[in-house]
C-alpha cells in the first residue's frame, strides 16, 4: 500500500510487527486530518519539507520545533483503537523545551491483563524523506513503571503511586533487534539489573513499559556520548537499572576492574564484558529495584506485615506500647495482645522491631 506521509521502510524497521499495515494505514489517515486541523495546519506537511531541507546534518538539528505527540493506542480489552493528540506547547507547565522539543508518535498496545507498552518514536523518523533511519547507531531507553499495589492481586484500593525505572542503551544493528535480545536474556533468567526488573515486573498487574527510539543515524562516538550523559542524568542505578556508567566512562569502568584488554571496545565486546562483570560481581549486593521503592512506602510496609501469619498486626504493636506505658508486664501484655511469645513484645518495646508502626 502507497502512503501519503509514512515511510513504509523506516516503519518496518523501527515499529514491532504488532502495528501492522492496517494500523499504518490508519495512522497516516489521521496524519491527514491533523495536517487539515485549524491547530495544526500544515505541521505534517513542514516535518516532511523540514526532512528534505536538513539531509546530511545532524539528527538533532533536524527535528521540527514544535511540541505535541501524535498516539496510536489500541486496547484488546474493548477491541478499541483511538487516535488523539497530545498538546504540550499550549501548557507552561507541561512544554518541553530544548532537545525535547518535538513532535513525536505514540504506539500503544493495552493488553488484557491491564499492562500497557508503548512506543515512542520522533515522528520525523518515520516520514517520508528523512532517508535511511536504519543507517548508523541507535540511542533508546526502556521504562518499566509498577503501581505501588501492582503486585498485590487482593488489592482493591486505589494506587498509591507509579515506582519507575529505566535503562538506556546504544546499538548499531537496530534497537527492536537489540530489545529482543533483551527480552530472550530474561527469559533465560540473566541476572543483569534491567532483565531482572523486567522479569519481576511480569508478575504484577496494570504493569507500563515504555520503549523511547531517542535518536538515529549517529556515529560510535555521538552514541557513546549520547549514552553517557544519559545514563549518568537519568539510569544508572541506584536511580535506574544501568549497572555501569555509560559511554567511555562504562568502557573505562569495564577496564578499570580487568574485564577487558583495552579501554575502547566495540559495542558487542562490551556486552560480552557486561555478562562477565555481572558474573564476578553477582549484583554487587543490590537489592530488588522495585522493592526496594516498595519498602520505603509505609502503606506497602503495613500491608505486609499484616498479611504474614505469625507477624504482629500494626493494632497489636500499638496496644503493646500502650499496656507497657500503664506498667502491665511483659507476660500480661504478652497473654493480652495475643502475641506469638514474650520475645517478640520485648523487641518491639526494645525497637528492634516494628519500628515504623506508629
Amino acid at each position: 500500500m502507497k502512503f501519503k506521509y509514512i515511510s513504509a521502510t523506516n516503519c518496518r524497521f523501527l515499529l514491532p510487527g504488532w502495528f501492522d499495515i492496517r494500523i499504518l494505514r490508519d495512522f497516516d489517515l489521521f496524519l491527514q486530518e491533523v495536517d487539515d486541523t485549524s491547530e495544526h495546519k500544515g505541521v505534517i506537511g513542514k516535518m516532511r519539507q523540514k526532512n528534505r531541507l536538513t539531509q546530511g546534518k545532524k539528527t538533532w538539528d533536524r527535528f521540527l520545533n514544535y511540541d505535541i505527540e501524535i498516539c496510536y493506542d489500541m486496547d484488546f480489552c474493548t477491541n478499541v483503537a483511538q487516535l488523539r493528540i497530545q498538546d504540550y506547547y499550549d501548557f507552561s507547565d507541561g512544554s518541553r523545551s530544548g532537545f525535547d522539543r518535538r513532535v513525536n508518535s505514540m504506539f500503544s498496545i493495552i493488553h488484557k491483563d491491564g499492562a500497557r507498552w508503548t512506543f515512542k518514536i520522533p515522528l520525523q523518523f518515520l516520514l517520508k524523506d528523512w532517508g535511511d533511519a536504519n543507517d548508523g547507531h541507535q540511542c533508546y531507553s526502556h521504562c518499566i513503571k509498577l503501581t505501588r499495589n501492582s503486585g498485590n492481586e487482593d488489592d482493591d484500593t486505589s494506587s498509591t503511586g507509579l515506582i519507575e525505572k529505566c535503562y538506556s542503551g546504544i546499538t548499531r544493528r537496530n534497537w527492536l533487534k537489540r530489545l529482543e535480545e533483551h527480552l530472550r536474556e530474561v527469559r533465560q533468567g540473566d541476572n543483569k539489573l534491567f532483565h531482572l526488573a523486567w522479569r519481576e515486573s511480569i508478575k504484577g498487574k496494570d504493569v507500563v513499559y515504555h520503549s523511547y527510539l531517542q535518536l538515529v543515524n549517529l556515529s560510535y562516538d555521538e552514541a557513546m556520548a549520547w549514552e553517557e550523559r544519559y545514563v549518568d542524568t537519568h539510569s544508572l542505578y541506584p536511580k535506574g537499572l544501568n549497572m555501569i556508567p555509560g559511554g567511555f566512562k562504562g568502557l573505562s569502568h569495564l577496564y578499570k576492574h580487568r574485564i577487558t584488554d583495552h579501554p575502547i571496545v566495540d559495542l558487542d565486546e562490551r556486552d560480552r564484558a557486561i555478562a562477565e562483570f555481572v558474573r564476578q560481581h553477582p549484583r554487587k549486593g543490590m537489592p530488588n529495584p522495585f522493592m526496594t521503592e516498595l519498602w520505603k512506602d509505609d502503606e506497602h510496609y503495613l500491608k505486609v506485615i499484616s498479611s504474614r501469619e505469625k507477624n504482629l498486626m500494626p493494632s497489636q504493636v500499638l496496644k503493646i506500647r500502650e499496656l507497657a506505658s500503664a506498667g502491665y508486664s511483659i507476660t500480661e501484655i504478652t497473654r493480652d495482645v495475643g502475641a506469638l511469645n514474650e520475645v517478640q513484645v520485648k523487641n518491639v518495646l526494645a525497637e528492634r522491631t516494628y519500628k515504623r508502626v506508629y
